[in-house]
């Protein structure tokens, strides 16, 4: 996901990595959320992971959901598209 644009979430407890996200070119934040997680030190010990929840934001720090149905559709498809390759 890093390769095509998405940054990995924050550090979390344990040293887990449980998201990634990207901003589309009109300024909304996608976020997907994935158990159990990437764990920093070793990446390689929980390969099987599973999405959550994707959720769309207003903006990065807005804090205010908006539908996915609200993305622009080229954008909505370039995400669908990368969340596709990756869970194939």
């Amino acid at each position: 996901m890093t390769s095509r644009g998405w940054e990995l979430g924050d550090k979390e407890d344990g040293g887990f990595r449980r998201q990634v996200m990207t901003m589309t070119p009109d300024g909304r934040h996608v976020m997907a959320f994935f158990s159990p997680g990437i764990r920093v030190v070793a990446p390689e010990e929980y390969a099987e992971q599973e999405f959550r929840e994707v959720i769309v934001l207003s903006g990065r720090y807005s804090g205010k959901p908006v539908s996915f149905g609200d993305l622009d559709p080229a954008a909505a498809s370039e995400i669908v598209n990368d969340l596709t390759r990756l869970t194939s």
